[in-house]
């Protein structure tokens, strides 16, 4: 081989190699995403088949029934690799009722969840349901802890108990889009122009202005009576101590049914007190109650799920169940404090630590 049919193979080798690398590769399915809104869950890449996204879809609604479900851009693949679908209903569920702004994100290397909550329970009960459908892939947790008061004001109503016969995704629906609102009546950059005419007196050349006064009072003799009338008090009337002694209270987390942090302590230290004088013996009554922050559906279903949770976990701590009387009550805050009360009837002779010395 010569020189020149040497260095002409070595130039075609070259360049074979470059376009070789310059194909790209083949992109894999797009992941699987479930995204949690205010008043809808929208499902988007690519699962398995279209059951499967019936039967996520069924589960989210069965749970939390106030939410719409919209297909943003789903594909059905069947060599997708999806984990046992029971698992995954569970885990999507779990984020629908225990995180605000929820996302849940699948494919074949990584699993992500994010969203708010405040309560540092979540992360760890989201992690347990999410370990059994890991398997390879790496986990990825974008959840966000923030105060109780932080998170967004969303009315939820869950389910009264009622599952819906058929769920069926439309494939040619997409994101919905928002429906806008404008009351009725003057809009008011009209009633801004209005307001400042009228305030122009060279508008108005044959009106002459009105002076204008003070505004005063005129104390005619019968206000002066009523007011003679009047008795000012400052003494302050206490509140008769409650004949109920307070434990606790248990706390869970907003709009959920996990506990706060450091309420698993709470409740184990519990039992040695019930059992103390003078206490041994005595009824105990657990109240769970019922705050007017969402629909009253969600309110009432949310606190007796707490207040189940509350019995559970006392029992577990060593307390007879025969001790217990659960009960509910509607309270007018409309923050959810996720507050369940633990009272014991005081003895007539007992006073609290917190009262006054007769």
């Amino acid at each position: 081989m010569s020189s020149f049919q040497f260095r002409h193979l070595v130039i075609v080798i070259t360049i074979l190699g470059t376009l070789q690398m310059a194909v790209p590769e083949e992109a894999g399915p797009e992941p699987f995403v479930i995204e949690f809104f205010q008043t809808k869950a929208a499902f988007s890449g690519s699962i398995d088949s279209k059951a499967s996204a019936d039967a996520l879809a069924a589960a989210i609604v069965s749970a939390r029934p106030d939410l719409n479900i919209v297909n943003t851009g789903m594909e059905f693949d069947p060599g997708v690799s999806m984990p046992e679908l029971k698992l995954l209903k569970s885990l999507v569920v779990e984020i629908a009722l225990s995180t605000t702004e929820g996302v849940f994100e699948i494919s074949d290397d990584s699993l992500l969840i994010g969203g708010l909550t405040d309560s540092v329970v979540t992360a760890s009960v989201l992690r347990l349901r999410a370990n059994p459908i890991l398997g390879e892939r790496r986990f990825r947790e974008q959840l966000c802890l923030v105060p109780t008061e932080d998170l967004p004001e969303i009315p939820i109503l869950l389910s009264t108990g009622e599952s819906r016969k058929s769920f069926s995704f439309d494939l040619e629906l997409k994101l919905k889009e928002e429906v806008t609102f404008e009351p009725p009546g003057i809009i008011l950059t009209k009633i801004l122009d209005l307001i400042e005419g009228t305030a122009d007196p060279s508008l108005y050349p044959n009106i002459a202005p009105v002076p204008s006064a003070p505004v005063s009072m005129v104390e005619t003799p019968a206000l002066v009576e009523a007011k003679s009338q009047l008795e000012v008090t400052t003494e302050v009337i206490p509140e008769p101590p409650s004949p109920y002694e307070r434990f606790g209270p248990v706390l869970y987390a907003r709009n959920g049914i996990v506990l706060q942090e450091g309420q698993k302590e709470l409740i184990t230290s519990l039992p040695e007190v019930f059992q103390s004088d003078p206490w041994t013996g005595r009824p105990i009554i657990v109240r769970s109650l019922i705050y007017q922050s969402g629909s009253e559906t969600f309110s009432t279903w949310i606190s007796e799920r707490r207040l189940a949770e509350t019995v559970r976990h006392l029992t577990e701590a060593g307390v007879g169940a025969e001790r217990l009387a659960p009960e509910t009550l509607v309270t007018t805050d409309r923050i959810d404090k996720g507050e369940v009360q633990l009272l014991i009837l005081k003895p007539q002779d007992y006073i609290s630590p917190s009262e006054p010395t007769r």
